[in-house]
């Protein structure tokens, strides 16, 4: 079956999510970073990219809309996706024993006109509630 098949059959949301991963991740990786992850399954969900320099590592949640969406895409992660996000995060250090490096959560939300797609990478996005010990984080 061809890809164009395929897409006739999916949800047009899928496919509009699959393209403004790609171009999420052709971002990420053009600014340095070494993409670990893609679509990181946590069971029940998952975390669309995980990307890694030395001593830091990155979750980043992609989010994509057609322009006749009212708000910018950023604000679909509510504060319930947040905490899911961050719950794999933890789960993703401890795996990878890298409870001690630098971590991030970013999202890029893409917004797309037709073929044309702009995006818009906030960096530091959300972070964890503090655990009360200095700055560290509920981890």
């Amino acid at each position: 079956m061809s890809s164009k098949s395929e897409e006739r059959l999916e949800d047009p949301r899928q496919i509009l999510g699959r393209r403004g991963e790609e171009l999420a991740v052709a971002l990420v990786e053009a600014s340095g970073w070494l993409v670990a992850e893609r679509n990181y399954n946590l069971g029940g969900g998952e975390v669309d990219i995980v990307a890694e320099r030395p001593g830091e590592v990155i979750f980043v949640e992609v989010r994509s809309v057609a322009t006749d969406y009212l708000a910018t895409p950023a604000l679909t992660v509510d504060r319930r996706k947040q905490q899911f996000v961050i719950r794999g995060a933890r789960r993703y250090l401890l795996e990878r024993k890298r409870e001690n490096w630098r971590v991030r959560f970013d999202i890029v939300a893409v917004t797309f006109c037709g073929e044309e797609a702009a995006l818009e990478w906030l960096e530091d996005a959300f972070q964890p509630a503090p655990s009360g010990r200095q700055s560290q984080y509920q981890w």
